[in-house]
């Protein structure tokens, strides 16, 4: 009732749920807090029973949400070096989802949701990402594991040089049943010579139905392999409202996915609906918008780990320019947070992007390396990321933040301290005043 109350949606509520017995606590914790301060008994001996419950809210947050001991047995720090090779991550940043959250413990034990923080593999998601309400509201980014398929699909990701997500098999599939409802396909057709559809860990197949667009030409259907490849190939062609049903061989090994491929490389369809059926008889739906999202673009499916499948993508790169010619080039250096370098040979004017959020307090200073000149850059946004503009020639690119507004808030501070201890002085002196008028 509680979380009706809140009006949290149905598909959410195993996430809600997970977090019950911390909410109870802290509500509890509050509510005691609240009677205390409310009660007049708070001037005297009150004060210590309120320090206690407050230390005990302090200890029990530092439990449930840093120590993580709530959550299971998985490493509060994992090793950076285990999870980089588990995620086989290389440049750009990674991303996590999960709609229903079963899989989170898993993912708890790949850094999530301080993946930045605690291993150093950079995330679109959790705390230490530079995360902004601009990208947060386009992208329906979250610290947990949220973020939108359609905008995947749609390219718009690729400006934050997304290159690594991990779907998990709650987000591929779903189980075919009366109360199934249809899903979004953000309006994108999912087009292409070969279609791939991964389950996210390991399934013994009976059936496999698909719907295509083109009826005239015969298929190859078959299962898939941990790392992507094709095996149980059977080629068949479709029935004329373009559906084709294909059973699998019981000697069939256990499957990471389906594979829906053309016989030409030139002739291309969209592949409508997928379905497969276990051994077990359950029937899963693969029409998800994270099968449709990465299955258009540059995506391509890598692995299955536990519980969830991998996918990569070139990505956009950290720097890119508007015009790139055999002379263009731009090369990488140390990045801190607030400092970050980039050398560029720029033969003609240039628009150069940097991925990263914009932020107000971001500014460029751009060196030439030929004659040692410097020059400030207007750092402008642009949709969720920045650039600069650069005139020709070979540039040594410094983007640094500063704060915007700490003049400001460093004299507001000082007045505001000035305006406290002479308040306190005169208050003080006032007083003394009044009880020697009265004494004498």
């Amino acid at each position: 009732p509680f979380y009706r109350f809140m009006e949290v949606r149905e598909w959410l509520l195993p996430q809600a749920q997970f977090v019950r017995v911390n909410m109870v606590v802290h509500v509890v914790i509050a509510a005691l807090v609240l009677m205390l301060v409310l009660t007049p008994w708070l001037r005297t001996s009150g004060r210590r029973w309120l320090l206690g419950v407050m230390c005990v809210d302090l200890a029990l947050f530092n439990l449930f949400c840093d120590v993580s001991f709530y959550h299971g047995s998985w490493p509060v720090r994992p090793d950076a070096t285990a999870v980089a090779r588990t995620l086989q991550a290389g440049d750009g940043r990674t991303a996590m989802v999960d709609r229903t959250f079963a899989n989170y413990g898993r993912y708890l034990a790949l850094g999530a949701t301080n993946v930045n923080v605690f291993t150093g593999v950079a995330s679109i998601q959790g705390y230490g990402s530079l995360v902004s309400a601009r990208y947060d509201d386009a992208l329906a980014v979250h610290p947990l594991l949220g973020l939108d398929p359609c905008a995947v699909a749609r390219g718009r990701a690729q400006q934050l040089d997304l290159r690594t997500l991990l779907i998990a098999r709650s987000s591929l599939s779903e189980p075919l049943t009366p109360l199934t409802v249809p899903v979004t396909d953000c309006g994108l057709a999912d087009d292409g010579v070969y279609h791939t559809r991964a389950f996210g860990e390991p399934l013994a197949l009976r059936q496999i139905e698909v719907t295509v667009s083109d009826s005239s030409r015969a298929l190859a259907v078959g299962l898939m392999d941990r790392a992507g490849t094709m095996v149980e190939r059977i080629v068949r062609r479709p029935s004329s409202d373009g559906r084709l049903s294909v059973s699998v061989p019981t000697t069939a090994p256990m499957a990471y996915g389906i594979q829906v491929n053309s016989l030409s490389d030139t002739a291309g369809f969209t592949l409508l609906h997928a379905e497969v059926t276990t051994r077990d008889g359950v029937r899963l739906r693969l029409d998800e918008p994270f099968q449709i999202a990465v299955s258009r673009g540059d995506w391509s499916y890598v692995t299955t780990g536990d519980g969830y499948a991998q996918y990569t993508s070139a990505g956009s790169g950290r720097f890119w320019t508007n015009r790139q010619t055999p002379a263009t080039t731009i090369r990488h250096h140390a990045a801190l947070w607030g400092d970050e370098w980039a050398t560029v040979n720029a033969p003609v004017p240039l628009t150069m992007w940097r991925s990263t959020a914009w932020l107000p307090g971001w500014r460029a200073t751009a060196t030439n390396l030929a004659t040692g000149a410097s020059r400030s850059l207007d750092v402008r946004r642009s949709d969720l990321i920045q650039k600069v503009q650069l005139p020709p020639g070979r540039w040594r690119v410094h983007f640094h933040y500063h704060a915007p507004y700490i003049a400001t808030g460093l004299c507001v501070s000082v007045v505001g301290t000035l305006t406290l201890f002479v308040g306190t002085w005169w208050y003080v002196r006032s007083r003394r005043r009044r009880e020697g008028s009265l004494t004498s």
